[in-house]
């Protein structure tokens, strides 16, 4: 028997998202699939309450140097194992232990100073854990080096240049997508907690690459296109030749059972369709929110660009680059890389999206078109 190691990791869009969290993963309302008589099994680390998630969740933040307006503030990893796998249903997992090394993992991954809470459930069906940490980063100090105006030569009045360098202190960066965003990162995720975790424990990965859930991409498509013909009309009967009862029992019986067998390719095609429908009410929301934060990366960094233009002219009437000066127009310069790599990474995004709703469409549009006429 394959047992797995299960993962997942969620960004908490807003504070409301992790209010939600904490008051499932300290029990502080009620939770239908859990069993009250087994809560005090839960273990907690870290915050003990919601309260306390949300004081080291402002004094971590309060440590962070640059936090853009809808920056992630929390992420949230979810651990489990295939029930069967534990040793209370029989297997070799020791579920306390596997979770614990599941956090100390993340721990690494996340960096343990971004650390904020973890909640071991032991009261559902399944046991497993929460973490929720601060998605910050730092960077190393650096220097770059400016082509400045220094004057004009007296002679040609030409402009006077010279190479300057600047000193970039090290910060703390608030992002989400340094962990996450981007082809493959998830993947390597779910690979390296395998690698570092469930092998440990006997535990297998789940396929790489595989996206369908529930319903499979194969099932999927030829339920879509599947022929639907033209129903059977039930049995008639004239006065000459109307049989017993019990004969029109039985081919009423028959009749039934011919008709469930053609309405089931009709009914498998609307469950196809319905889930079309889902999936791209879900992927046209996460289209619209991407391209709202492409927009405001946009802005941003046309604001950023025009405070950059205004600080060059500037520094172009002076002889002398104030110090104060000069360590603004680096940090500008450094938020402008930023919200660059925002704007890329969001592009990307999108002609994904893109290209998955035309991976949905096509099928469809050729299933009406292979559809015959009634």
């Amino acid at each position: 028997m394959s047992y797995y190691c299960i993962m997942r990791i969620e960004k908490h869009k807003s504070r409301g998202n992790t209010g939600g969290a904490t008051s499932h993963n300290f029990r502080e309302r009620e939770t239908p699939n859990a069993d009250p008589s087994l809560e005090h099994l839960n273990i907690h680390i870290g915050g003990q309450n919601s309260v306390e998630v949300f004081q080291k969740l402002n004094a971590r933040l309060a440590e962070i140097d640059e936090i853009h307006p809808n920056a992630i503030e929390v992420v949230e990893v979810f651990v489990q194992a295939s029930k069967e796998a534990y040793t209370q249903n029989g297997g070799t997992v020791d579920s306390r232990s596997y979770l614990n090394d599941s956090l100390n993992h993340f721990k690494k991954v996340f960096d343990e100073k971004n650390f904020i809470s973890a909640s071991f459930h032991f009261d559902e069906e399944a046991d497993h854990g929460h973490f929720l940490f601060v998605p910050a980063y730092e960077t190393e100090a650096k220097t770059r080096k400016r082509s400045v105006i220094t004057g004009k030569d007296p002679e040609t009045g030409k402009q006077i240049r010279e190479t300057r360098e600047y000193s970039v202190p090290d910060r703390t960066i608030l992002s989400a997508s340094h962990f996450l965003d981007g082809r493959g990162k998830m993947s390597q995720h779910q690979t390296d907690f395998w690698k570092n975790v469930g092998m440990k424990y006997g535990l297998k990965r789940g396929i790489e690459g595989k996206k369908a859930t529930r319903t499979e991409i194969k099932e999927f498509y030829a339920a879509i296109t599947q022929e639907v013909g033209v129903l059977t009309p039930p049995p008639r009967y004239s006065r000459e030749n109307a049989p017993n009862y019990e004969t029109i029992n039985a081919h009423q019986d028959a009749y039934y059972v011919q008709l469930k067998q053609e309405i089931e390719p009709i009914y498998a095609r609307a469950k196809a369709y319905d889930i079309t429908e889902k999936k791209l009410s879900s992927i046209s929301d996460s289209f619209a929110d991407i391209k709202r934060r492409a927009e405001e990366a946009e802005q941003l960094l046309v604001e950023r660009n025009q405070q950059i233009f205004e600080l060059q002219r500037e520094l172009e009437m002076q002889s002398l680059i104030h110090y104060d000066l000069s360590d603004q127009y680096n940090l500008l310069e450094t938020q402008r890389d930023y919200y660059e790599q925002e704007l890329e990474s969001s592009k990307e995004e999108i002609e994904l999206l893109k290209m998955r709703i035309d991976s949905l469409l096509d099928p469809l549009s050729a299933a009406n078109i292979n559809r015959p006429n009634r």
